[in-house]
């Protein structure tokens, strides 16, 4: 294999890794966004639970508030990635 050849070789390798990188982000995006929308979701069936009478709001609201943190926190993080991912693409 010549110098040229090994340097080609390489270069080839190091893009196959960046395109990885780059499907990795996109993925956790995705997972962050599942989270968020999995947490809206126990909030609503929380709601149905009080609606129904099944439970008191007294008795639900600690895990409505902590769903709802929780949903912040993946919006927010889901929000910090795209740009990353968007400022990263951009170099």
């Amino acid at each position: 294999m010549t110098p040229e050849e090994l340097r080609e070789r390489t270069l080839v390798f190091g893009l196959r890794i960046v395109k990885l990188c780059q499907h990795l982000q996109g993925d956790s995006v995705a997972e962050v966004k599942i989270c968020e929308e999995e947490a809206d979701e126990v909030i609503y069936w929380l709601e149905l639970l009080v609606r129904s009478d099944m439970v008191t709001p007294a008795r639900v609201k600690p895990l409505q508030n902590e769903a709802a943190e929780l949903r912040n926190i993946m919006s927010a993080s889901a929000i910090t990635a795209r740009k990353n991912i968007k400022q990263n693409n951009g170099q």
